[in-house]
């Protein structure tokens, strides 16, 4: 039998005589818990409640308690006011279009069950505000309230206008778990801690929100963004998979990503003052850290897998660190860094991480591993259709004191260098970039190129001099004078002709000093050279094969090692039997010979000794 008032107080609902009232039995069970109610009072306590068109079922309860608790059991109404101070109210399986709760003040409020459209919290104050099993509210909004506990729980909602808590709330504790909220949860206040557990939602914080701590575990978070807000800690962690997060504008303490969290996108440009940590397994597609560092600020990469890693924009102090050790990445940047601090870098590797997310056929991203359900972000976001060369960059940065153990960077296949500063680095057991896989900016001409290549690879040189390893910082003396050398072919040869000759003898001879072995066969290969020609103008042509003619060959031959010494005399070259005089031309090329060949002999000395020689 359905009843139905359309309008009135509780008081002359109760008045009317409709629904039931019964003592408190014991065996009565709310949500796992019995009501914090003794018993019921029949006399009516006054109370600010205003419901409009009620509808109220046979098995409808609605319990007063002499404790000034209230609890309504199915029970159907379009609108609904609860004002004043009661101990407790507890909506079981209920309907509602529009609940506003304006200036109520107890210790428990429960909604259990129940379908609210659209539910309002003002001026209230609470110990604990508790949402569970509440399949839909389509807009949830709390404004100017005190709230020691909101808890929401095996929740699917809100799905409408979303969840906001705005305008001057206070709450020490939100509790989310087992729950789906699709759309904005935005938080606009003052929150002591928000924990969010086994859930899936989109968060928003923004404005004045001023938040001790943020924790997933667990949990699909499609978007999280932090807008001009403050917040002690960040933590995402418990094999989370979250779409994009942004936190900019802001001022956060530390953030956290750990225990195999997954992430598409995250992006900071914000203060962190003390920590930002990504370990223990966390999978990031792109990463792009614009950060405002602390005094003693800590950026700590260990054992995660991070696609495409930015670090912009940061001013490291001398307490500040930034550690990665142990990761895959695919690719990483630093551009814009001033380091005061210490950079460590240990055991990384440039292997393209598993790629955990990809889209599906309506273009949304998804993710989907063996032990996940497949989880959707409908944000428009692309996933590259062609996998980012795998690059290590630096650009227009300081990186002060630099240190790179057991990192094999060479597996990098593009190295991009632009306008920085190295010569404080430490590099041991450490293999640099090739000289082929150097670049630097888009669309930078060859020039600038070679100009770039020759500003880094004399930084390596010195760095490796400060180390005491003078073998590595020859070989990058060599590709410093490559780069200069193509730099002037590619500029103004003309005007360098001298140096240009003087560095393409230089590699065309030893490599610049580091090769003796290719000094030794280019000058063996210009005596022989030299020497064949000089006989030819002086006269001696080959003869035949005859036991006099190969003879007679050798004779001329063995005067060639004479060739060597660039101060010999005359007659240790004559062979002229019947004293000829030599022809002009004869002369001359032997004059040029001792040039050229007292150049190379010069030049494979110094690079026979190039182990010997001190660096100074």
């Amino acid at each position: 039998m359905r009843k139905s008032i359309s309008a009135g107080t509780l008081q002359n609902i109760i008045e009317q005589g409709i629904g039931h009232y019964k003592d408190y039995e014991d065996n009565f069970i709310f949500n796992g818990e019995a009501p914090n109610i003794n018993y019921i009072y029949k006399d009516i306590i006054p109370l600010n409640i205003i419901i409009t068109d009620l509808e109220i079922e046979d098995d409808c309860y609605m319990y007063i308690g002499l404790d000034k608790s209230i609890i309504f059991v199915n029970v159907q109404f379009k609108r609904a006011r609860f004002s004043g101070s009661f101990r407790s109210l507890i909506l079981d399986r209920i309907k509602c279009t529009h609940l506003n709760l304006l200036g109520c003040n107890t210790k428990d409020t429960i909604i259990y069950s129940s379908s609210i459209n659209k539910l309002d919290i003002k001026e209230c104050k609470y110990n604990k505000l508790k949402i569970t099993h509440t399949k839909c509210i389509n807009s949830f909004w709390v404004s100017q309230s005190l709230i020691d506990e909101l808890i929401l729980e095996q929740n699917t909602s809100p799905i409408g206008l979303g969840f906001r808590i705005h305008e001057n709330c206070k709450l020490e504790k939100i509790s989310i778990s087992s729950s789906i909220l699709n759309n904005n949860f935005i938080v606009d206040s003052s929150i002591t801690t928000i924990e969010y557990n086994n859930s899936n939602i989109t968060f928003l914080m923004t404005g004045r929100s001023n938040i001790e701590s943020f924790l997933i575990e667990n949990s699909s978070c499609r978007k999280f963004r932090a807008y001009q807000t403050s917040v002690n800690l960040i933590s995402f962690g418990g094999g989370s998979a979250l779409g994009n997060i942004e936190i900019e504008n802001s001022e956060v303490s530390g953030v956290i990503i750990e225990r195999a969290a997954l992430i598409y996108k995250l992006s900071i440009s914000a203060q962190i003052k003390k920590m930002l940590s990504i370990h223990s397994g966390s999978k990031l597609e792109f990463a792009n850290l614009d950060l405002i560092t602390g005094e003693s600020f800590e950026l700590k990469l260990n054992e995660c897998s991070i696609y495409d890693l930015k670090i912009t924009n940061v001013i490291l102090t001398q307490a500040g660190t930034i550690k990665i050790n142990n990761c895959a990445i695919n690719s990483i940047c630093f551009d814009k860094i001033s380091n005061n601090g210490i950079i460590f870098i240990s055991t990384i590797k440039s292997e393209t991480p598993e790629m955990v997310f990809e889209t599906d056929n309506n273009g949304h991203i998804i993710y989907n591993t063996k032990d996940r359900s497949t989880f959707e972000l409908p944000f428009g976001f692309i996933t590259p259709t062609q996998q980012k060369i795998s690059t290590i960059s630096m650009l227009n940065s300081d990186l002060g004191n630099f240190q790179c153990i057991g990192v094999n960077l060479s597996n990098f296949k593009r190295f991009e260098f632009l306008n920085s500063k190295i010569l404080q680095a430490y590099i041991a057991e450490t293999q640099l970039p090739s000289f082929d896989a150097f670049t630097t900016i888009e669309g930078a001409s060859e020039n600038e190129i070679h100009a770039q290549r020759r500003l880094a690879f004399g930084q390596f040189k010195k760095v490796f001099e400060n180390q005491g390893d003078t073998v590595t910082s020859l070989s990058f003396l060599a590709q410093e004078m490559e780069a200069y050398r193509r730099q002037l072919i590619k500029s103004s040869w003309k005007k360098h002709f001298g140096e240009l000759l003087m560095l393409s003898m230089n590699k065309w001879s030893t490599n610049y000093g580091t090769d003796w072995l290719k000094g030794l066969k280019t000058t063996l290969i210009a005596v022989l050279g030299f020497f064949s020609m000089f006989c030819y103008l002086a006269g001696y042509r080959f003869g035949d094969f005859s036991p006099e003619g190969i003879k007679r060959f050798w004779d001329v031959a063995s005067y060639a090692p004479y060739y060597l010494n660039p101060l010999r005399d005359k007659d240790s070259v004559s062979i002229i039997e019947d004293e000829k005089t030599l022809s002009a031309i004869a002369r001359v090329w032997d004059f040029l010979s001792r040039i050229v060949i007292a150049y190379l002999v010069y030049q494979t000395i110094q690079a026979f000794r190039k182990l010997g020689k001190s660096s100074g």
